[in-house]
């Protein structure tokens, strides 16, 4: 009953590694979701300037695995996709991949906007933070009466009570000893 899930962006489906996994999940029926966050750029390349599409869910299509593309800005369009694509792998172990298509504020390393480094993106950088879409599911939730503007706001001092304190904590925890090295890894073969 389990399924596996992969994110990775829209430049990583440049890589033969990605076209040898849809393949090899497409051909043996693996339950695996894969993620694909299409922020439309790959570093600082625009897709545009990379690939004949704007759309990658084409390469999943080749290879005979359902695909959808959807707002990756919508919360609940998100949710609904993953709760179909995890049906799909339990019941007939099929592979599902999910192009979730959104925007990428920031540098892809560091906290700037990139706007320093060759990525012209001014013109429409506002109109995707206008879709941010924490505030998109806070105004529907308010909307449909689920929760008001002031349980909102206590959930949001709570949330920041325990980032401020787990914050606090990291900061004066003691580094972890060279013996922990290998200790968090997936493998076994890992040696220090």
């Amino acid at each position: 009953g389990g399924v596996a899930v992969a994110f990775f962006g829209d430049g990583a489906m440049e890589e033969g590694v990605v076209q040898e996994s849809l393949n090899f999940a497409a051909r043996h029926n693996v339950p695996v979701i894969f993620a694909c966050e299409n922020n439309l750029f790959s570093s600082h390349l625009h897709i545009g300037l990379r690939q004949t599409s704007d759309s990658v869910a084409r390469y999943a299509i080749a290879h005979g695995i359902e695909a959808e593309t959807i707002d990756g800005n919508d919360v609940i369009v998100v949710s609904e996709a993953a709760q179909r694509a995890v049906v799909r792998g339990r019941e007939h172990g099929q592979p599902t991949f999910i192009e979730m298509v959104t925007y990428r504020w920031r540098g892809h390393v560091g906290p700037s906007e990139d706007q320093d480094v060759g990525v012209e993106r001014s013109s429409d950088l506002h109109l995707w933070k206008e879709r941010d879409p924490i505030r998109r599911l806070r105004e529907g939730l308010v909307e449909v009466g689920a929760l008001s503007e002031e349980e909102i706001s206590a959930m949001g001092d709570r949330v920041e009570k325990i980032l401020v304190d787990a914050l606090s904590r990291a900061r004066t925890a003691p580094f972890p000893s060279k013996g922990t090295t290998s200790s968090f890894l997936y493998s076994t073969g890992v040696r220090t």
